[in-house]
């Protein structure tokens, strides 16, 4: 397997797609920028408007029947904190956990950058079938305004928009010498590392897991390019007490 791969295998994302399949273990992070009203001749959404963020996380888990549904970790925070007592948008991101289960879900990226006609920048789709999500898929970057929901339901499908300034980025837990780290989607073995790579090859151990076992990754210890290694749910990564990494 080419390093680069390990999301494709996944979670079906490479660079040039635009969804990524969400599967138990992953965790989303949610961030809502809050900007004051532009007045006459201001640009909208200049940083002088910039009220501050929200940050909210949800967690997949897989329920007993074999569905995956959404439950939110902790509360939202505001940053500063009293934005929480100036904005409501935020509100309608924490309708997340009222998902209904499904078997299937994917993260929709409409744009890298969501042009300002368009009102939703990302959603959440759900689907009993991969086909049902691969159709859904296909109907809404082909009609980027088209209400959400309302599209959904004619695949037998959900949706659940995100309208305005929002990031969403998914998270996979991971350990990191026995502690377990949530880090983001697409992460390399080497962004963990805080000394030069050649020292850390020395003692790197990296184990992934595959059905209900977990094994070593084999690698040539001169080559650097395993170090390009994006890492996946459970990934367990090791290095010597001298080798220091980032915590």
């Amino acid at each position: 397997m080419k390093p680069t791969d390990s999301l494709f295998n996944y979670y079906g994302y490479l660079a040039d797609r635009s969804g990524l399949d969400l599967t138990p273990g992953i965790r989303l992070k949610i961030e809502r920028a809050y900007f004051q009203p532009a007045e006459v001749g201001e640009e909208e959404h200049s940083a002088k408007l910039f009220l501050g963020l929200s940050t909210a996380y949800f967690n997949l888990q897989l329920a007993s029947n074999g569905k995956i549904r959404f439950h939110q970790k902790g509360t939202a925070r505001y940053t500063p904190p009293s934005l929480v007592h100036r904005v409501q948008d935020g509100l309608s991101d924490l309708g997340v956990s009222s998902i209904p289960p499904e078997r299937h879900f994917r993260l929709l990226f409409n744009t890298y950058f969501a042009p300002q006609k368009h009102t939703r920048s990302t959603a959440i789709i759900g689907a009993t079938y991969t086909s049902q999500l691969n159709q859904l898929d296909k109907e809404l970057r082909a009609h980027p305004d088209e209400d959400c929901k309302n599209a959904a339901a004619t695949y037998g499908a959900i949706c659940f928009g995100f309208p305005g300034f929002v990031t969403l980025t998914p998270q996979v837990k991971v350990e990191l010498n026995g502690k377990t780290k949530f880090v983001d989607l697409g992460t390399k073995i080497k962004e963990l590392l805080s000394r030069s790579q050649a020292d850390a090859l020395k003692s790197l151990r990296i184990q992934r897991r595959f059905l209900d076992s977990y094994y070593d990754l084999h690698f040539d210890p001169a080559d650097l390019n395993v170090l390009s290694l994006t890492l996946v749910a459970g990934d367990r990564v090791s290095l010597s007490t001298s080798s220091r990494v980032l915590h």
